[in-house]
């Protein structure tokens, strides 16, 4: 008798001879041992029962001359069913039905002596219909007709062939060394759209190489795969972030079929999607502004991750976000002005720069400092399209907006020299001094204007002061 348990498990084993029939007990020290009895050649025979870890059954039927014969059950380690149907000489026969970890039906069918034969129907694990057809000899085959998640119907697929080319691909990229499964990524997207359904199916599986290499084959069928959009950004709940980045993927090149299902999630409950969400809408561009009202709302979530995600989404989705990017920066929220800030920054169209800087500039004027901070840090990001504004703004009346401004003009470096030296030579003092400073900070790319701070130090006072340390910072660099 062998045990199926770890060798450092303790192996345990009692018979009674009952009525010509051995009574067994097999099993190890951790959880239950299976149940059921052993006739006097030592075949199982009868009623077996096989646990969990757990104490939850895990399947149980009968055997006769120690292999399944009849009805057998199958259930998860809640205490689901997860499979049920009829066994001759230990292969599986008639109908068979499997459910879902959450009770919902899976899949429904004939087995002929282990074989798929004729209608199979398969569910999403929401309820929806996902695939219909026919099984010839284990193969799908003939015309099969599939649904996504939320009920649209795919296109007839399959039509007049077979699948034996696709199963041996699919098993491939599901077992094996890994660059023998990467190879299957590419061989199994030349069969394009046909090869969709059995992809999404991957997507459960419970390897999680396997469920990232099916994200990844879609992501090369591409649009194509557009109906398997949401069961990828159902995988944005994997619990594998290589899966979740490559469901992000696929998303971006299925493209605008993707969006609706993105644009419901940015809701979810769960802020890790609501962030990746907002990031793949991102990815996409342009094409993804039908998105922008969910995206802005994002803007007030509970996570501050997930705040910043949106902002930069929006950005990078580009001008279309301006609308509403200009009326967060007015909003009561501080920390909401702070984002809409940086998701202008990223907004790079050079037909929209000047309107992105007109949106800054008033931040630098703001009476919360990390608004200031963040308005001056984006403005130096926008470099040499920004140097008027700020210049107007340090030579405002405004001391914090001055300080403000003279941060950006000295992180935008070269381009800001001859303002700042201008600064040097203004009648108020505190714009003197910070042009000064601002020069130094520079480095040695503020060389070129040493002259100019050298008039200065002659100057005395203060501004020789504030001129000298500039000078020996640039000088040290």
């Amino acid at each position: 008798m062998m045990n199926t348990c770890s060798t450092r498990s303790a192996f345990l084993w009692k018979g009674l001879l009952l009525g010509g029939c051995l009574l067994g007990i097999v099993g190890c020290d951790q959880g239950i041992p299976p149940q059921g009895t052993y006739d006097a050649d030592g075949n199982k025979q009868g009623k077996w029962t096989y646990f969990y870890k757990n104490g939850q059954r895990e399947r149980e039927g009968s055997f006769l001359q120690g292999v399944e014969e009849g009805e057998w059950v199958y259930w998860y380690p809640n205490g689901q069913r997860k499979q049920a149907g009829q066994f001759e000489t230990g292969l599986r026969q008639g109908n068979w039905t499997f459910w879902y970890e959450n009770g919902q039906k899976f899949k429904e069918g004939k087995f002929q002596r282990d074989r798929q034969v004729g209608k199979w129907n398969f569910w999403h694990e929401n309820g929806q219909r996902a695939r219909s057809g026919v099984y010839q000899d284990g193969a799908e085959y003939g015309e099969w007709l599939a649904w996504s998640e939320d009920g649209k119907p795919y296109s007839q697929l399959y039509a007049g062939q077979g699948r034996s080319d696709l199963a041996p691909l699919i098993q491939k990229l599901q077992t094996g060394p890994l660059a023998s499964r990467r190879q299957a990524v590419s061989e199994i997207a030349e069969v394009g759209k046909r090869a969709v359904p059995e992809l999404v199916s991957l997507l459960r599986d419970s390897d999680q190489v396997a469920r990232m290499l099916a994200a990844e084959t879609l992501a090369e069928i591409g649009d194509e795969s557009s109906l398997a959009a949401g069961d990828l950004v159902r995988a944005f709940s994997d619990r594998s972030p290589e899966v979740r980045e490559a469901a992000s993927d696929a998303l971006v090149a299925i493209g605008m079929p993707s969006i609706e299902y993105l644009e419901r999630t940015l809701d979810s409950n769960n802020p890790e999607v609501r962030l990746l969400s907002a990031a793949t809408l991102g990815k996409m561009g342009e094409i993804a502004a039908s998105a922008l009202p969910a995206l802005s709302n994002n803007l007030k979530d509970r996570t501050p991750a997930v705040r910043r995600g949106a902002a930069l989404a929006m950005g990078a989705i580009g001008p279309k976000s301006i609308p509403f990017l200009q009326k967060a920066v007015r909003d009561d929220l501080p920390e909401v002005r702070i984002l809409a800030i940086e998701g202008l920054t990223g907004i790079r169209s050079p037909d929209h720069q000047a309107e992105v800087v007109g949106l800054m500039i008033p931040a630098l004027f703001d009476s919360v400092s990390k608004v200031r901070d963040q308005a001056s840090h984006s403005l130096s990001r926008i470099g040499e399209p920004a140097i008027d504004s700020l210049i107007r703004v340090f030579y405002s009346d405004e001391v914090e907006a001055n300080l403000a401004a003279a941060i950006a003009l000295a992180e935008i470096g070269p381009p800001a020299l001859p303002a700042l030296e201008d600064g040097l030579q203004n009648s108020r003092l505190n714009v003197r001094i910070w042009s000064a400073n601002s020069l130094g900070k520079m480095g040695a790319t503020a060389r070129p204007s040493l002259s100019a701070l050298e008039a200065m130090e002659r100057q005395g006072g203060d501004d020789g002061k504030y001129a000298r340390d500039a000078i020996e910072a640039i000088r040290n660099d």
